[in-house]
């Protein structure tokens, strides 16, 4: 996009969808050249109000809203200079968008793609979506398997499992049926002959024309089109190319490819974006009354999700999620797994919130094929993106391609960080409210949030994810340690030594007591074998999960969100001064806090959906009792099994367990009766 922000405080946007250039390598002057005499550049200074204002909100969001002012977070005033003169945010993408993702072609020999998706559910390895290989452009793949299609859907649907198929811009002359309509209708882009503009570019082996998204009834024809494939079960699509516009086409409104290129682009991801309305998920995972869903459009996105190649300024309003295309199965710097980590942080500062790049890359022809440790790495990078999804058929890539059932390990690693992701989902789905009330990325170069601290925004590979984890991901070979640079203004928490998953049971992920580390520091050698992400939690916070059990984020077996959303887990990271906040995209929020002279823990909390509470709260000694307003005092169990362990809901009790080997305090609260909570914990 032709804009850059600088860590002075300002930042630049080109309004011009024409070739821009820009030359920043002088250390006096930045210099930019057009293809044209004249353009539009337009300059933004920092502003005092670093939330969008919002002139109407659904009942849910303007909860989050509220509680999210009083937070009080930093974003450098040029970002949200730059997203307010845009405009509007993108809307909240669907909930489930934010599990895992699994291409299943080509992964099972002499099996079908549901059989891959079966052998997950019983190996308890989540899946939310599943990425599906049908092409309805350009050539109408799905022609004469529409009821095996629909009744495949079915399938995924009753596993918990969402289904995606592909499009893009291009109709093949193969598709006689659409491309003669087309034809006929003048919904082409044309040549200077004033004929369709045909071409083999995407293809050497067929033609086709290019939809005209400059012509509302184009638009119209392609969005029916779209239709037809969530009659037949998908509910999204990867919604491939756009970034190919003839510079010598005529477009229906008169303008030509160099005038197109970019403006084409916006066209055609908001020809999708109209018709992603109100969201179903939200309204019942909250219970909301009918009166609350009327107005959910206004922030929510409906039940499809669409990942998108291309992209311009407008992108990050009219669209959902990014990938960062092709991506080389390899380190190469420059079209590998480092580059599309660079890519997506880029994208961020530019006002995109949610960007990933395809576990396992896709481009096999000039490198060796997809490695063990190559695929771990990039199932970490997946872990913390934007949305975590792969691609299981290559370019140029052989047969025997590693994938998730190559051996032990593989399963094993991917397991791992696929049940990261799903119990993460409370923590992504907060910082996915936050990109709507800001412009905020998930993945948040430090450009973005630190841009006083010099060092921090010379790093290219970390980055904080969401608000208050910060990664630094591996992303060379045969690498075992990491030298981490903590942002100052901040002290830190070293999650990577003490960070463990209960693999052997349910996936569980268990923290440590770990030292409070001062910000404005390297940290170095940080522990970072092939199983462990350095990973760094900001002290005063506190991060929101699900229960391990949840396996899909949609209806359906095994155990989805919705038979667990009773149930939510909270991690605690105290400050030095034993205080720390947190808060949830539903309204819940809690403080703790030192009370009577530093002999006690107080804690509060509001939640409106009075659920189950497990907390984890790293401390160097066991709680001697805790007790709460109008409750009886927390009975002692004897192991966090206990405390953790899923009853039916009139069995459930208060209680809490000290473990001794990582000094944790383990507590349940039960809040089914109410929706606050006033407690000590005394020691």
């Amino acid at each position: 996009m032709p804009l850059f922000i600088s860590n002075r405080q300002y930042s630049v946007w080109i309004n011009e969808s024409r070739r821009v250039n820009f030359d920043l390598t002088s250390p006096n002057e930045w210099i930019v050249t057009t293809e044209w005499n004249s353009t539009n550049i337009q300059f933004y200074f920092p502003t005092k109000n670093t939330i969008l204002s919002k002139s109407s909100m659904s009942k849910p969001f303007e909860r989050f809203y509220n509680l999210y002012q009083k937070q009080n977070r930093k974003i450098n005033p040029a970002f949200t200079a730059l997203i307010q003169a845009r405009g509007e945010t993108t809307r909240i993408p669907p909930l489930f968008a934010f599990g895992p993702w699994k291409q299943t072609g080509n992964v099972l020999r002499n099996q079908t793609e549901i059989d891959v998706v079966r052998r997950m559910i019983e190996r308890d390895i989540p899946i939310t979506i599943w990425i599906g290989f049908l092409h309805f452009f350009p050539r109408g793949a799905q022609q004469g398997h529409e009821n095996d299609t629909l009744q495949e859907n079915h399938i995924y649907r009753d596993q918990g499992v969402t289904s995606l198929c592909y499009f893009n811009t291009y109709v093949s002359t193969l598709y006689k049926k659409l491309f003669n309509e087309g034809l006929e209708k003048n919904y082409f882009l044309k040549n200077d002959s004033n004929l369709p503009y045909f071409g083999d570019i995407i293809s050497r082996h067929f033609f086709v024309a290019s939809v005209d998204f400059s012509n509302p009834n184009a638009t119209r024809w392609y969005q029916e089109q779209v239709q037809e494939s969530i009659d037949l079960g998908f509910n999204g699509f990867m919604l491939d190319f756009g970034e190919y516009t003839p510079i010598n086409s005529i477009s229906a409104n008169g303008e030509n490819g160099h005038e197109m290129h970019n403006h084409f682009i916006e066209l055609y991801q908001k020809a999708i974006y109209d018709i992603t309305i109100n969201s179903t998920a939200i309204s019942q995972l909250l219970a909301l009354h009918p009166n609350e869903t009327n107005d959910l459009n206004q922030n929510y996105q409906s039940d499809f999700v669409f990942q998108t190649r291309s992209g311009f300024t407008n992108s990050a309003q009219y669209t959902q999620l990014h990938w960062t295309g092709d991506a080389s199965a390899d380190w190469n710097p420059y079209s590998g797994l480092p580059a599309h980590v660079q890519a997506c942080l880029s994208v961020g500062i530019s006002g995109v919130p949610y960007c990933s790049s395809s576990i396992g890359g896709y481009v096999c022809e000039v490198y060796p094929d997809l490695t063990v440790e190559l695929l771990t790495r990039w199932l970490q990078v997946g872990t913390f993106s934007g949305f975590m999804h792969d691609e299981t058929e290559g370019s140029g890539c052989t047969q025997e391609r590693v994938q998730i059932f190559t051996n032990n390990q593989t399963e094993y690693v991917w397991r791992k960080y696929a049940k990261f992701r799903t119990q993460l989902f409370p923590y992504i789905f907060t910082s996915v409210h936050e990109a709507h009330a800001t412009g905020l990325p998930i993945t948040r170069h430090h450009l973005l949030t630190y841009y006083d601290d010099e060092i921090a925004i010379q790093q290219e590979y970390q980055y904080t994810f969401g608000n208050d984890l910060l990664v630094a991901l591996v992303i060379q070979q045969n690498q075992v340690t990491q030298n981490v640079y903590l942002a100052s203004d901040e002290k830190w928490i070293d999650l990577s030594t003490n960070l463990v998953c209960d693999d052997s049971t349910d996936g569980r992920y268990q923290i440590g007591r770990s030292e409070i580390v001062q910000g404005g520091q390297w940290k170095m050698n940080v522990k970072a074998d092939l199983l462990t992400v350095p990973l760094f939690a900001r002290v005063g916070s506190i991060i929101p999960l699900l229960d391990p059990s949840v396996f899909t984020l949609n209806h359906g077996q095994p155990i989805s969100i919705y038979d667990r959303s009773y149930i939510l887990h909270l991690w605690i990271f105290l400050n030095e001064f034993k205080e720390a906040n947190g808060l949830v995209w539903d309204g819940f929020n809690i403080h703790i806090n030192s009370c009577n002279l530093n002999q006690s823990l107080c804690i509060d909390i509001d939640d409106p959906l009075q659920r189950l509470l497990i907390l984890q709260l790293p401390f160097d000694k066991s709680a001697r009792i805790i007790t709460a307003s109008g409750m009886q005092p927390f009975e002692r169990v004897m192991n966090w099994q206990i405390v953790t362990k899923i009853l039916p809901k009139e069995q459930l009790q208060n209680c809490f367990t000290y473990d001794e080997r990582k000094q944790v305090i383990w507590i349940a609260i039960v809040l089914f009766q109410q929706s606050s909570f006033h407690g000590q914990i005394d020691f």
